[in-house]
């Protein structure tokens, strides 16, 4: 993904369209044409009913009732990777988004959340560099680790993610 696409939400769009055309053809590859059929036809049910299309609900309904216990795993295993590939394009989006941000900060300007913020908020009530020192010397940062079952995933599938994210990083795509 080059430097083409200049507004950030093209971009994530482009990364998420290209992720999820791999996947496409990585399940016809690995699980074949009828599983790939599947997960489109209840991608395009699904997506119709959040679009309000009559009896989309329906027949999304419907046809995942029908479903062997077979299918049903191999259709949430595919939109599973499906959203960790979405996830993936959304934290390079933030990433390239707080870049952005970052190169128009100046101390008349910072972003909200940035130290120059801060900085700029303790001038403006008035302290001096030694007195917003002592009060940044006795802020105490603790770091809370949380194990979200949603974000729990496998070391295999972390290290896919990550070689997807090197390999996104450097550039190389395919048309």
């Amino acid at each position: 993904m080059g430097g083409a696409l200049t507004d950030p939400f093209e971009r994530l769009k482009a990364e998420v369209d290209l992720l999820g055309r791999l996947l496409g053809e990585a399940i016809r590859a690995v699980s074949g044409e009828r599983l790939f059929a599947l997960v489109e036809e209840v991608r395009l049910l699904a997506k119709a009913r959040r679009q309000g299309e009559e009896g989309a609900a329906q027949a999304l309904s419907e046809r995942v009732e029908g479903l062997s216990v077979a299918e049903a795993e191999a259709l949430v295993r595919a939109f599973t990777h499906y959203f960790h590939l979405v996830n993936l394009a959304e934290e390079r989006h933030r990433v390239r988004v707080n870049r952005l941000r970052a190169q128009g900060e100046t101390l008349e300007n910072p972003r909200p959340e940035g130290f120059l913020a801060l900085a700029k908020a303790l001038k403006e009530r008035g302290l001096s560099l030694e007195e917003a020192e002592a009060h940044l010397n006795r802020l105490e940062l603790l770091l809370t680790f949380t194990a979200h079952p949603t974000e729990t995933r496998r070391r295999t599938l972390r290290h896919h993610l990550e070689r997807l994210q090197e390999e996104l990083e450097g550039g190389t795509s395919r048309p």
